[in-house]
């Protein structure tokens, strides 16, 4: 192993957990088991996963519509990452927001700067994270400001999505070729992201490890349980499909119920809000995961996106992107179906977080054991075949 886990105590637990995950990898869904619950739980397996996934693939930082203009910015972290993803003269850039003197961030939130001041000494920084401004150093020998800058983070937008991706890893292949079939799938079917605006951004911080978070978020099986009363009315598990691993991404179709004669007034005015002239029956939503942990989910005018940033192996903060097609939000009305999908959002998001708390709770006992899947969580599957795939490939290399 590398220095990291050098500690020979840590190396046996974590060899035990990886083990056991690597020894369960199977290939088909039928006979498949879910990652150990450790690997949901341990610091010692969240550490090892921080190097060999983390830091070694295209992680998502943000939507193009959120940085339209020159000057545009929005802050994020990744596991203890503090980062710009700014709009430049040059093109949109993703650089550290660490002051080069003191440390302090240069930056908050989101808005649209001329350049990024330390709020500590006021050193100074241009749009491309060049040292523009220091004041008082003239005294201090050999102090170059042309050979200050803020470091950057290797970054790539995917145009045909809109998104906007970072890696730590320079050596990492362009993530629009490793997203050929999804790109060319988004243009034969019109899901049309690149032409769309973030209406609606809710940040949060989750109380659960990563992987619940996006295996709950790409199988419809929980639909029985954890939405009952709401989605399994209106997009029934059953009625779902997963399709085959893409390798780079995995992607899970969702229909309506074929009986909406059947739901009421309310129901049908929330599934209304998201899927306006549907048919019984239609497939109307498609829910992707581009590994490790970019969520979006495609639908009739728009999609949800949501940047994930693991915090810790029990802490996962998320940023929640409803994006619109830019000819819809010109329509009288957009506000009231903006409040309206918001609403419905709202409630099934409180859902997921009540469902994926229940989880990590369980996770954590010592008579929990990995468990079976279901068909219909063939794309939860998906990502633990991928988790498997790195840990081992990192090991092997180790």
């Amino acid at each position: 192993m590398t220095a990291l886990l050098t500690d020979r105590d840590v190396q046996v637990r974590v060899s035990r957990v990886i083990d056991q995950a690597v020894s369960q990898s199977s290939d088909a869904v039928e006979n498949a088991y879910t990652l150990p619950p450790a690997a949901y739980s341990s610091q010692d397996f969240f550490n090892l996963e921080a190097e060999a996934i983390f830091k070694r693939d295209w992680l998502l930082v943000a939507h193009v519509s959120q940085i339209p203009n020159v000057g545009d910015y929005v802050t994020l972290e990744l596991f203890n990452e503090p980062l710009i993803v700014v709009r430049s003269k040059e093109g949109i850039r993703v650089l550290s927001n660490v002051c080069r003197h003191r440390w302090a961030p240069v930056a908050q939130g989101a808005g649209n700067a001329r350049a990024f001041s330390c709020p500590f000494h006021k050193w100074t920084y241009d749009l491309d994270g060049q040292l523009i401004g220091a004041p008082l150093m003239d005294r201090a020998v050999d102090f170059d400001k042309k050979s200050c800058r803020l470091p950057e983070v290797k970054s790539e937008v995917v145009e045909e999505l809109g998104l906007v991706f970072a890696t730590f890893d320079n050596a990492n292949g362009p993530i629009t070729e490793k997203l050929g079939g999804l790109i060319a799938r988004a243009r034969q079917e019109g899901w049309d992201m690149a032409d769309q605006q973030v209406v609606h951004t809710i940040d949060q911080e989750n109380r659960y490890n990563w992987k619940v978070q996006v295996e709950t978020y790409v199988e419809c099986y929980h639909h029985i349980g954890g939405h009952e009363t709401t989605l399994q009315k209106m997009l029934p598990a059953e009625s779902t499909q997963c399709e085959e691993d893409k390798g780079s991404w995995t992607i899970c179709n969702v229909a309506l119920t074929p009986h909406v004669d059947r739901l009421n007034d309310e129901e049908k005015l929330a599934f209304e809000s998201f899927a306006q002239g549907a048919k019984p029956g239609e497939v109307i939503g498609h829910i992707v995961v581009i590994y490790p942990f970019t969520l979006l989910t495609f639908m009739p005018g728009g999609s949800d996106i949501r940047v994930l940033a693991p915090r810790s192996p029990t802490t996962t903060w998320s940023r929640l992107l409803v994006a619109r097609q830019r000819e819809q939000i010109a329509k009288p009305g957009f506000d009231e179906w903006l409040a309206e999908y918001n609403a419905t959002a709202d409630i099934i998001n409180k859902e997921d977080n009540d469902i994926n708390d229940m989880q990590q709770y369980g996770v954590a006992s010592s008579l929990a054991e990995a468990g079976r899947f279901s068909h219909l969580e063939a794309c939860a599957w998906h990502l633990a075949q991928y988790v498997r795939r790195k840990i081992a490939d990192y090991r092997q290399a180790s």
